[in-house]
């Protein structure tokens, strides 16, 4: 029943930290909270803080934490360009 509910992957994360009393921490803990609960955790660290968040959920959890986001956020955070190399992001228009 717990597979049909949370798929097979969840399902057996789910059973092992209940077996094994352990409590996750860190990145794990991102794994369990609702998209839009990530999305305002991370929604104010560095561009590069948030690439590293999302690339470690699952595709689907993932995609879900990103549609919290304004599209127009992306391209108006600070640009990781160095000062020597001209910044290839498109420029806001406000």
């Amino acid at each position: 029943m717990l597979t049909a509910a949370l798929g097979e992957e969840k399902a057996g994360g789910l059973i092992d930290r209940i077996l094994l009393g352990g409590s996750t921490s860190g990145l794990d803990s991102l794994k369990w909270m609702e998209p839009r609960a990530v999305a305002d955790v991370i929604r104010y660290e560095h561009p590069q803080i948030q690439a590293i968040v999302v690339a470690y959920l699952d595709p689907d959890q993932a995609g879900e934490v990103l549609s919290h986001f304004d599209t127009r956020f992306a391209w108006t955070s600070s640009c990781a360009c160095p000062r020597s190399t001209p910044c290839s992001r498109p420029r806001s228009r406000n």
